[in-house]
C-alpha cells in the first residue's frame, strides 16, 4: 500500500485545528482532515498527462471556513509538483481555478 502523502496545509480557521490534507494515490483522492477527523476529499483520476477532478466534497457543518479552497490549492500544488495539468469536471475545481488566476496556467486546454 503507497503512504498517502502531504500535498499542503493552511492556518487554523475559527477553534478547528490546522487542517492537512493528503493525497491518497490507492483511493485517487485527496484527503482533507481537521482534528485527525476525514472532512474533505476531493476525487480524481490521471490519465493522459492530467490529473482530472470529478467530484469534491467537503462537511456541510464546516461550510464558510475556507476548507474546500484548502484542499483544491493544495490538490493544485500536486498537480505542479507532478507535471500535469488539472482538467475540472467537477464544478468547485472548475470555480476555484476562475477566482485563481495564479493557477491558471494548470488548466487543461482542450
Amino acid at each position: 500500500m503507497t503512504e498517502p502523502t502531504t500535498a499542503g496545509t493552511q492556518a487554523t480557521h475559527g477553534e478547528l485545528g490546522a487542517p492537512l490534507v493528503t493525497n491518497n494515490p490507492d483511493e485517487s483522492r485527496f484527503e482533507l482532515r481537521v482534528d485527525g477527523n476525514l472532512v474533505g476529499l476531493a476525487d480524481y483520476r490521471v490519465h493522459a498527462g492530467r490529473m482530472v477532478f470529478t467530484h469534491t466534497e467537503v462537511d456541510p457543518g464546516l461550510g464558510g471556513r475556507g476548507l474546500g479552497g484548502v484542499l483544491i490549492g493544495a490538490a493544485l500544488a500536486e498537480v505542479r509538483n507532478q507535471g500535469l495539468s488539472a482538467d475540472p469536471q467537477c464544478s468547485f475545481v472548475d470555480d476555484y481555478l476562475n477566482r485563481h488566476p495564479e493557477h491558471a496556467d494548470l488548466r487543461h486546454r482542450r
